[in-house]
Parts: C-alpha cells; structure tokens; sequence
C-alpha cells in the first residue's frame, strides 16, 4: 500500500457530484423554511386577533379535555355534545358504585358514538383528526364495547340482587 492512497481523490467526471450537493442544498433551504414557518405560526404572538380555527383548518374537529373560548365556531352544531360529553366524563369518574360506573359508560358511549360517526370528532387523548377509516374503527370498537356491556351490566344488577337476598336487605349498594 502506497501512502498516497489513504488520500484518494475521488473524480466527479460527469458532474453527479456537484448535482447531488446542489440537490442537498436545495433541500436543505426547503427544510429549513418549513421549519420556520412552522415554528413562527407555533410561536407567534399570543395576542392574534385571528381565530385559532382560521390559523390551522385541519385540527378544527380535534375534542380537547378542557373547554376552549372557541368552540361554539369550531365545533357549531356539536359544541353542546362537546359540553355533554365532558360533563359525562366527570360522572363517569365520580361513580360511586361499579353499576353506576357502568351506566355512567354506557351513556359516555352513546354519545361518543354519536360524535364520532356522525359529527366526525376526534376524542382525546388523540390530537391529530381520524380520516373516515379511524372514524369508523373508532365508531366500530364503540359499538363493541356496549355490547359487551350489556352483559356486564345485567351481571352486576344479578350480584347487586343477590347481595340483597344474603344479607336480607342490610347490603344496598
């Protein structure tokens, strides 16, 4: 081995090279302004007089867990359901029996069902809107779920009564 071959040149005979490092640049730049973009509209001040749901179209029909100052424009129609479904979700946390809990679901499904598949929502925890595919799997896995509910929710109204019976009325929960 020859010590002047650690340095080899490489010879950019037909320009391939120089074509690929402009293309790399190029893209580079392109990157770089959308990040900017990006990043200034992420950023900007917090004082815009321009509605949030101007700013971002696509996120328009994305549910949050806290209500927001704009969603009688962003939701319209559904902006009540909005309003039920949070306040749905606080029963369901504050139920204080397991039949509760099941009843308080079993509404909380109704009603997503219902936004979901007919006022097309996306419910937390996602923040990115379903396309029509996720709507309907999310629609599906609903649907499902209520029926198996069924079954557990005549199950506890079967233990509630026989809890009844075996302590002759002393247990009402």
């Amino acid at each position: 081995m020859q010590p002047s071959d650690s340095n080899v040149r490489v010879e950019d005979r037909d320009g391939t090279l120089g074509r690929l490092q402009e293309e790399m640049a190029s893209l580079t730049r392109r990157v770089e302004g959308l990040e900017t973009r990006q990043g200034s509209s992420q950023h900007g001040p917090a004082t815009s007089s321009v509605a949030p749901s101007t700013l971002d179209p696509l996120f328009e029909r994305v549910v949050s867990d806290q209500p927001e100052p704009d969603e009688a424009t962003r939701f319209g129609a559904a902006a009540p359901l909005v309003a039920e479904w949070r306040r749905l979700r606080d029963d369901f946390d504050a139920a204080p029996n397991e039949l509760a809990k099941l009843l308080a679901e079993w509404d909380l499904l109704e009603l997503e069902i219902v936004m979901i598949g007919v006022c097309g929502l996306t419910l937390p925890p996602h923040d990115f809107p379903w396309d029509r595919f996720e709507l309907e799997d999310e629609t599906r896995r609903r649907q499902h779920r209520m029926v198996e509910m069924r079954g557990e929710i005549r199950r506890e109204k079967r233990r509630r009564r026989l809890r009844r019976i075996c302590t002759l009325g002393l247990c009402k929960e």
